[in-house]
């Protein structure tokens, strides 16, 4: 019987303390030999993942996988664009300001004729903070690095926002704010809000 030929090259990723894989990327097949690289926003830090590339023929059968098992490590906080990461990204690296993370809820206190309030809770339980860095030419001007993450932001979605030790949160950013360092020669600030607005999953 012939083989129906490779029509794709699939990444795969999982969570090796789970057994669901995550389509990452699906690259045209070339019959001659190359090297496959892809940069993978939306994995977390210090989690361990396993890695599949395998090619995948025109009626979506997958062949021979090659596999490895990586655990990602970063600094500082990223936002990522689930549905574009490798467009949209932006990290905040240099001289964090300490972050502190609140924690809203739905609570009403009502008084009442006895010597204690009666406390009532609603199901909402959202985090928010402010994140904010110094930002350095690196490649591209801090101008065109708040340009990108601009027009990023103006899509008004939710994004992926991670850090160093593995937290992960699903937000909706606000209210950006850049202050041009003038001690500092190219060297901005920037700042932004944001609220947590659903659960991440892998």
């Amino acid at each position: 019987m012939r083989e129906n030929p490779i029509d794709k090259i699939r990444i795969k990723r999982r969570d090796m303390s789970t057994q669901k894989y995550t389509i990452l990327k699906e690259l045209p097949f070339s019959p001659e030999p190359s090297q496959i690289v892809y940069d993978d926003y939306s994995a977390l830090s210090t989690v361990y993942y396993e890695y599949i590339v395998t090619p995948v023929d025109a009626t979506g059968i997958e062949g021979i996988v090659t596999a490895t098992v990586v655990r990602p490590e970063f600094d500082g906080w990223w936002i990522v664009d689930l549905d574009n990461p490798e467009e949209y990204n932006f990290q905040f690296l240099y001289n964090l300001d300490d972050v502190t993370i609140n924690m809203t809820e739905d609570r009403t206190e009502m008084s009442t004729f006895g010597k204690y309030p009666l406390v009532r809770y609603g199901t909402k339980r959202a985090r928010k903070c402010t994140l904010s860095g110094l930002f350095i030419p690196e490649g591209e001007s801090t101008k065109e690095q708040y340009d990108k993450f601009d027009q990023m932001l103006t899509q008004r979605k939710p994004y992926l926002l991670k850090d160093k030790y593995g937290r992960k949160f699903v937000v909706d950013i606000s209210s950006p704010q850049e202050t041009i360092l003038s001690r500092l020669q190219g060297v901005t600030k920037i700042a932004v809000n944001w609220v947590e607005v659903g659960e991440y999953e892998d």
